[in-house]
């Protein structure tokens, strides 16, 4: 994490809202003759929806006015500074600021062979679980205190009902899961009572992962967090999947029960994956539009490519330049657009060097004829 140079912390209360606002102006992690300008929002004791002000590293002159020009806004909307006066500015890295933990998630490879799949389906070695369609949080509880990470191993905001459901668990514990709202998709376990149980297969993980949880269930203290089945067989998996399809859900994820968990991606195959039943990109909002909609781009190399509009739901904020957001399209076309694109939400675990062009699915030329 580059060096924090400024950095305001904001919140506005009333009408019912109770939100924070954090702004970050720190040097590049790519140049450090360049500055980058980042933020934070959301609903207090929520988790933060984040994102920059910059698509790319700009001169420090032109990121100090990016950044005065933000917190200038905010202050113009009502907000406050957390504080009964204006925070310090340091160039120490401040409890706020979203740091590394050293803890990464095990990422999927995604699945494009129908041989494979089925394979998959077919094995009684490859277990079978929803592929939730929310945020990918690990939490760690450690004493009293309990902080997320996200899928860049960086610290950030909990929503309170997981906070309190952590704090039930005997001893220190690392959960993996998806957030969605209020509440915790559990599906594996990566330390418990300060035990690493990584090395063990994922059978055994699940299996204390499921007691404990059951333990909570029986005290009910449960509420917040949520055990993500699995299913081992092959007429189990073949049901449960023509559900998922049914409920219109994002995809299912296969998991090798004997294999142990191994942080990162690897770079092809793996004991995990995925399959979705619909495409989805990260991608970078390059315009906000007057009719709630915004342009959005990835990137080949350094060039960005535009892929149109989406539109954002009136229930939803509209996301500001530079951030990253996820949308859910059928295909896309070799002339750079997206069909039926979706906005899903924000993205505040990826970074803009993912956005890129090669994760597109695009439409055959055999289907465009």
């Amino acid at each position: 994490m580059g060096e924090t140079v400024r950095q305001a912390s904001l919140f506005y209360k009333g009408g019912g809202s109770d939100k924070v606002y954090h702004a970050w102006l720190r040097r590049s992690d790519e140049d450090e003759a360049k500055f980058v300008v980042d933020f934070a929002f959301g609903r207090r004791g929520s988790t933060l929806n984040t994102g920059a002000k910059t698509i790319n590293p700009v001169p420090e002159t032109k990121a100090e006015t990016i950044f005065d020009a933000l917190v200038r806004s905010k202050l113009e909307k009502g907000y406050q500074y957390l504080g009964t006066t204006a925070p310090e500015y340091s160039n120490t890295v401040t409890t706020l600021e979203a740091k590394q933990t050293g803890i990464f998630p095990q990422l999927l490879n995604p699945i494009d062979d129908s041989k494979e799949y089925d394979e998959f389906v077919n094995s009684d070695e490859w277990w079978a679980q929803e592929k939730k369609d929310g945020k990918r949080l690990i939490i760690k509880r450690d004493g009293d205190e309990v902080f997320g990470i996200n899928k860049r191993g960086l610290t950030c905001g909990v929503p309170d009902t997981i906070t309190n459901v952590m704090r039930q668990f005997i001893g220190s514990i690392i959960v993996d899961g998806e957030s969605i709202g209020e509440t915790l998709y559990v599906f594996d376990l990566l330390e418990y009572h300060g035990i690493d149980i990584r090395p063990q297969s994922y059978d055994k993980r699940y299996s204390i992962l499921k007691f404990i949880i059951h333990k909570l269930q029986e005290q009910g203290s449960d509420k917040g967090i949520i055990l993500v089945p699995v299913f081992k067989k092959k007429t189990d998996k073949v049901c449960a999947i023509q559900q998922f399809v049914l409920d219109h859900k994002e995809g299912v994820v296969f998991k090798q029960w004997s294999a142990p968990y191994t942080a990162g991606r690897p770079a092809s195959g793996g004991t995990q994956r995925k399959y979705k039943f619909y495409a989805t990109a990260s991608v970078v909002v390059s315009m906000v539009n007057s009719q709630r909609s915004v342009g959005i781009v990835v990137f080949r190399d350094e060039q960005a490519i535009g892929l149109g509009n989406v539109s954002i739901p009136v229930d939803d904020k509209v996301p500001d330049v530079g951030q990253i957001i996820e949308v859910r399209y059928l295909y896309a076309y070799k002339d750079g657009a997206l069909a039926q694109p979706v906005y899903l939400g924000p993205r505040d675990d990826v970074a803009e060097s993912e956005c890129v062009e090669s994760q597109l699915k695009y439409k055959s030329e055999e289907d465009e004829a």
